[in-house]
């Protein structure tokens, strides 16, 4: 089952639909549109769609992409999801490879390459090696929930939150602690819009990005609770991993703002692990893991700004 939220997308939507309508696979598939309570014409587009018997159109009042994507999980078919972005492409194998992978190892997840793009071409492309193991399953799956195949158990007891920006976080913190069997492959299977006015971009000035820390203080609990067995290694490896990124969500805003939030994770990391486990971590990670747990903003700062040119 295909999951694929709509929200005022109307130049892109029609291609998004016959991209995976259009796929090459003798694997059934079943698509679920979920209009987010669109004014654009969106509506109009989704309702030629909904006399096919491989789509499903369900319409609702405004409330997110979280609210939109619980809507479509609601409607669950099958043993495996995808979730889509409506203003994406999905590649014309991607079905095929993805569920051959999947029903070959009975995987929890499979994840393929991404293709970034805009309307000038191809800005960047993000591969994936081939696997036939599962060893590193969690660590090297990507947060974000496109380009990936998931068992639909998974996500029996759990939703996306909704109101609140970063709401993919649930993945890393309560859907990937719960794969055994995650798989990889080379091929693209998605191709991602990149839009310069999009939120990634456009949130790191806004108050709203300080959901955030919201998030990361409300997930990171559970996440130690009911993944104890993970070890304190791994936990503590997310949770600098998660300041960092919290960093780079936030750092558009005021001094004082950015000092709250290095306060705050200062608070994290004394809560959950001694001062000696940050003799746990390497490279790039010890590093900001030392800060933080001194106090030092500058320090942190500094690792934080450069955080993608430092070693791992």
């Amino acid at each position: 089952m295909v999951v694929v939220p709509v929200y005022n997308v109307a130049p892109y939507l029609e291609a998004c639909i016959e991209s995976m309508l259009t796929q090459r696979t003798t694997h059934t598939f079943h698509i679920v549109l979920v209009d987010d309570g669109s004014t654009d014409g969106s509506a109009n587009i989704l309702k030629r769609y909904s006399t096919n018997s491989d789509v499903t159109v369900l319409s609702k009042e405004n409330g997110g992409i979280s609210s939109a994507r619980n809507a479509g999980l609601r409607h669950i078919r099958g043993r495996y999801v995808m979730f889509v972005d409506s203003d994406d492409i999905v590649a014309p194998n991607a079905f095929e490879t993805m569920l051959d992978m999947a029903y070959r190892w009975d995987a929890d997840a499979v994840e393929g390459s991404v293709e970034f793009f805009n309307d000038d071409g191809v800005v960047e492309v993000q591969r994936r090696s081939r696997s036939r193991t599962s060893a590193d399953k969690i660590k090297d799956l990507r947060g974000q929930p496109w380009a990936k195949l998931y068992r639909g158990s998974l996500f029996e007891d759990i939703q996306y939150p909704e109101g609140c920006l970063y709401e993919d976080s649930i993945l890393a913190y309560c859907v990937h602690p719960r794969i055994t069997r995650a798989y990889a492959v080379n091929d693209i299977v998605y191709r991602y819009r990149v839009n310069p006015q999009g939120i990634t971009v456009t949130s790191r000035k806004l108050v709203k990005s300080l959901d955030t820390v919201w998030i990361t203080d409300y997930l990171f609990p559970y996440f130690v609770e009911h993944y104890s067995d993970t070890g304190k290694m791994e936990q503590l490896t997310m949770l600098i991993d998660q300041i960092a990124l919290n960093h780079k969500r936030t750092e558009g805003m005021e001094k004082n703002v950015r000092e709250a939030v290095f306060a705050v994770s200062c608070s994290w990391l004394h809560q959950y692990f001694n001062r000696q486990d940050a003799n746990l971590l390497h490279g790039k990670r010890r590093m900001l893991a030392v800060a933080v747990e001194a106090g030092d903003y500058g320090a942190y700062e500094l690792v934080c700004s450069r955080w993608r040119f430092l070693n791992n």
